[in-house]
C-alpha cells in the first residue's frame, strides 16, 4: 500500500499490525488494509441477516427487536430528510449511493421529482426495489451510469470504499448540484492516538467493512478542493459527521 495519506499526502504512522492500521498524524485519517474479499463481504455478507427486514419469530418472538428496530430506524431517516431539506426540490432528482433497504430514499420520495438507489448486497437492493424504485446494482466504481443528478448523496458509505479518490471524482461527475456525504467518525478521534481500541481484525469472519476512518479535519481537507462545502456538522450523540457540497 502506499505509505501516504489518502487525503493530505502526509506520511502515514504504522500503529497496529493485527489491524494492519495506518493513521496520518496531520489530519487524523486512518486506514485500514481490507480483506482480499472485502468486495464479497459487502455483496453478500454485510447486513445479510433479515431479521431486521423481516418478522423473524425465532429470533425475536414477541417482535420487541423488529419494532424497535424500525422506530429508531424511522427516527434516523427522519431526521437525516430535516438536515437536508433545504436541498431538496419537487423538480430534482437524486440518486443514493448505497442505499440499503431503501429507507432513506423512501423517506424523501414525495420530496423529489425521481429517487434512483446504488446498493452492492443483493438482500438490500431486492428490498429497494420491493419499495418501486430503480437499482443499480453492484460496486458504484464499476457501473456505467449514463446520467446525472442533481442531488447525489451518501449515507456511511464513503469509509466502506477503497478507492476513495475515484469515489470523488464519480460523485463530481454524477451530480449537477449537491452531494451529501455523511460518515462515521471515532469515539476517540485523536491525530495523536497512537492506537485504535475495540477494531476487529480484518478478516471476513468479523471484518465491519470500514477501510477509512475520516476525522473531521480529513474529511473536510478531501473535500474542499473540489467542491464548495455549504454545511459541515458534526455529531455530539451520535459520532457522524454531515457534509453538505456543491461542485465549484
Amino acid at each position: 500500500m502506499s505509505e501516504n495519506c489518502h487525503v493530505c499526502d502526509d506520511l502515514y504512522n504504522f500503529i497496529d499490525e493485527p489491524q494492519k492500521t495506518h493513521q496520518c498524524p496531520s489530519c487524523g485519517h486512518i486506514y485500514r488494509i481490507p480483506p482480499e474479499d472485502n468486495y464479497l463481504y459487502h455483496k453478500e455478507k454485510y447486513r445479510t441477516d433479515d431479521r431486521f427486514f423481516r418478522n423473524n419469530k425465532e429470533f425475536d418472538p414477541d417482535g420487541t427487536v423488529n419494532e424497535n428496530f424500525h422506530r429508531a430506524r424511522k427516527k434516523i431517516v427522519s431526521s437525516r430528510k430535516d438536515k437536508i431539506a433545504q436541498y431538496l426540490s419537487p423538480e430534482y432528482s437524486i440518486l443514493d449511493i448505497g442505499s440499503g433497504a431503501g429507507t432513506f430514499v423512501n423517506e424523501i420520495r414525495d420530496s423529489v421529482k425521481e429517487s434512483e438507489c446504488n446498493e452492492v448486497a443483493n438482500n438490500l437492493a431486492d428490498e429497494c426495489e420491493r419499495l418501486g424504485f430503480k437499482v443499480y446494482r453492484g460496486d458504484i466504481l464499476k457501473l456505467e451510469i449514463k446520467r446525472t443528478y442533481d442531488v447525489v448523496c451518501a449515507w456511511h458509505v464513503l469509509e466502506h470504499v477503497e478507492n476513495i479518490e475515484a469515489f470523488k471524482n464519480l460523485l463530481l461527475e454524477l451530480t449537477t448540484k449537491y452531494c451529501i456525504i455523511e460518515v462515521p467518525l471515532l469515539r476517540s478521534m485523536d491525530p495523536n492516538m497512537h492506537r485504535i481500541r475495540n477494531l476487529p481484525t480484518p478478516t471476513v469472519e468479523d471484518w465491519d467493512g470500514h477501510v477509512h476512518y475520516f476525522s473531521p479535519t480529513s474529511l473536510r481537507e478531501f473535500f474542499e478542493e473540489e467542491f464548495n462545502i455549504l454545511s459541515f456538522e458534526v455529531g455530539v450523540q451520535d459520532p457522524a459527521a454531515l457534509c453538505i457540497m456543491e461542485k465549484k
